[in-house]
């Protein structure tokens, strides 16, 4: 039942109610915020009729309406508007932005009769906006102006604030808020707390209709700080405490003078200070009395109030006053063949070191001139201790003209000796620098045959013992030992004899107990008192001669008793007997004396064995 009235209504009763709905505009295609669109239209119809009329926004998907308007129509009457009746005025919302329309609705009876659109514009919030600075350099300390024109997109002044931005020295950060009036912006800003860098300019802008714009980066300008300062000096060539005079000026980047600042004169550690006059400066001092040699740098620097600052240099060279000379050695105490390694220093007045060529002599502990030498200063100078120098206190002289430097060093003493055997020959050499005062002693298998000697020995110089006037021929183990040096050797062959000289005094012994015979038994009845002692026979000093014995196999290893020299005659056979025992007895004594003088006579007779 209920969808059968339906289809009664719209097949038989809508289509006798006949009306239009015509919309024209708007006039733009795009607003502002607050800006009012204009349209106008019509409405016509068939019937005389009651019912509303209605304007809507549709903006994307979001719809604003506006107040409906109730209107009487005639039938076949053509109803315009905005001349005919009123309609509510139709102002872009805050609330709406984007791409619109304008619908118009004719409502009777709840039922949209019929409806017009508009042509599509665009609602926004955005401005326009044109602006400049005044100077795209700047000194910290001038002033920065900055001036603009702000309006909607119909060109339309508009009427708020703005916050302007600087973004540069280290950040982005709020500068000000400006007031826009009738859409012009004027701003002067001062320089004299900033940063120097390059800053860019940000100005964010709302009007009072709700619009709003950020204008990013509108233009740029560079924040210097430097000064351009010039400096002299009045001398090229100045001397320890002189005086000297420094002058200059000093100016911005952009060619103006700094009419207030303060200068700084760096020296090395020294510091003065002025100040600046119109542009300029000019300062006397005295050099200092230790100020450095050669070339020398004079910082100047400049500031003025508002924090700029700059710097230069001016050179001039210092001549040095030569003070003191001296040297360093590797060390104190040195011992032969070590080096000496000399370093020459000489020194100006700002004790630094002077570069310059140097005469270097070494002397000996007799003032003998050992070593000369030219270095440069600092510059290492090595001399070797001979092997045999004598030990003492040597000098190293270091001089100049008008100067000069002494330095000590010891030469140390040193005991050594060489041994080594050579065709049966030992060979004992001083090899240290001091005199060998210690036993010498040359042992044959185990003690079996021993020298001993205690010898004096110059350094250098070699003394030889030959092995022969040890020990019998033979092959022996020798153990040679001088101090606490020991040298052994294995299976030492001794070939060689004594020398022949011994033979010749035993013939002269034989043939003396011949004459003594032949005159013993020519005197028969004459009898000799016998001597109650004799003179003992003539023996070398025990320190001249070297303690020589045979180490006993078995039995008392002392000497026996020496029984001394004497004449007896009782039986005749026996006393002869006895006679050429005492005989044999002392030559083989003399034999052995002569044999240990030829070893004294072979080495010069410094080693008497």
């Amino acid at each position: 039942m209920k969808k059968g009235l339906m289809l009664f209504f719209f097949v038989f009763i809508l289509p006798s109610v006949y009306a239009t709905v015509s919309l024209d505009g708007p006039d733009r295609d795009i607003y502002n915020v607050g800006d009012e669109i204009v349209l106008s239209g019509y409405i016509l119809e068939n019937r005389t009729t009651n019912g509303l009329f209605r304007l809507s926004f549709e903006c994307d998907t979001q719809t604003s309406r506006l107040p409906s308007v109730a209107l009487g129509v005639e039938g076949g009457d053509k109803k315009q508007f905005p001349s005919e009746f009123s309609v509510p005025r139709t102002i872009a919302p805050i609330s709406l932005t984007g791409d619109c329309r304008i619908v118009a609705d004719f409502i009777e009876n709840d039922v949209v009769v019929d409806s017009a659109v508009s042509s599509s514009f665009r609602i926004t919030k955005s401005l326009h906006g044109n602006f400049d600075i005044d100077a795209d350099r700047l000194q910290v300390g001038d002033n920065l102006t900055i001036t603009g024109t702000v309006f909607k997109q119909n060109g339309q002044n508009v009427a708020g604030s703005a916050e302007l931005f600087f973004d540069g020295g280290g950040g982005r950060y709020l500068v000000n808020v400006i007031s826009i009036v009738d859409g012009r912006l004027r701003y002067t800003h001062s320089t004299k707390a900033g940063l120097p860098g390059t800053y860019s300019i940000d100005i964010s802008v709302i009007d009072t209709g709700g619009n709003q714009q950020l204008f990013e980066q509108i233009a740029t300008f560079d924040l210097v700080d430097d000064i351009v300062v010039g400096a002299r000096v009045d001398r090229v060539t100045a001397f320890p405490s002189q005086e000297l005079t420094i002058s200059g000026s000093a100016e911005t980047l952009l060619g103006e003078k700094i009419r207030d600042g303060a200068v700084r004169m760096e020296i090395g550690k020294a510091v003065h200070t002025t100040s600046l006059e119109d542009g300029v400066f000019s300062y006397t001092f005295n050099l200092p009395s230790t100020i450095n040699s050669g070339r020398q740098t004079v910082i100047v620097r400049v500031t003025d109030l508002f924090g700029n600052r700059g710097s230069t240099t001016a050179e001039f060279f210092v001549e040095p006053k030569l003070s003191r000379l001296t040297a360093t050695l590797s060390g104190k105490s040195f011992k032969p063949g070590d080096s000496v390694v000399v370093t020459p220093l000489l020194y100006d007045q700002a004790d630094q070191l002077v570069e310059d060529d140097l005469s270097i002599e070494i002397l000996d502990h007799r003032s003998k001139k050992l070593f000369v030498d030219v270095a440069k200063t600092n510059e290492d100078v090595s001399y070797t201790i001979p092997k045999f120098a004598d030990p003492g206190i040597y000098t190293v002289k270091v001089s100049i003209p008008d100067i000069s430097s002494k330095e000590t060093f010891v030469v140390g003493g040193v005991s050594s000796v060489s041994i080594w055997l050579d065709n049966e020959t030992a060979y004992i050499q001083n090899t240290g620098n001091v005199e060998l005062r210690k036993p010498i002693k040359i042992s044959l298998n185990d003690d079996q045959y021993v020298a001993v000697r205690k010898v004096a020995v110059v350094p250098e110089e070699v003394i030889s013992v030959p092995l022969y006037d040890v020990g019998p021929p033979g092959e022996y183990d020798v153990v040679i030992t001088v101090g606490d040096t020991v040298e052994r050797f294995k299976n030492v062959k001794v070939v060689s004899v004594p020398s022949q000289h011994a033979v010749g005094i035993f013939l002269f012994f034989l043939a003396l107990l011949v004459a003594f015979l032949i005159y013993f038994f020519g005197m028969k009845k004459y009898k000799f008192k016998t001597p109650s002692s004799h003179k003992k026979p003539h023996l070398p000093r025990p320190d001249k001669v070297a303690h020589i014995y045979h180490k006993p196999s078995t039995g008392d290893s002392k000497k026996p008793p020496r029984r001394p020299f004497r004449f007896s005659f009782g039986n005749r056979e026996d006393e002869v007997k006895d006679f050429k025992r005492r005989v044999l007895e002392e030559i083989n004594k003399t034999e052995e004396r002569e044999r240990r003088k030829k070893g004294s006579a072979g080495d010069g007779g410094i080693f008497g064995l």
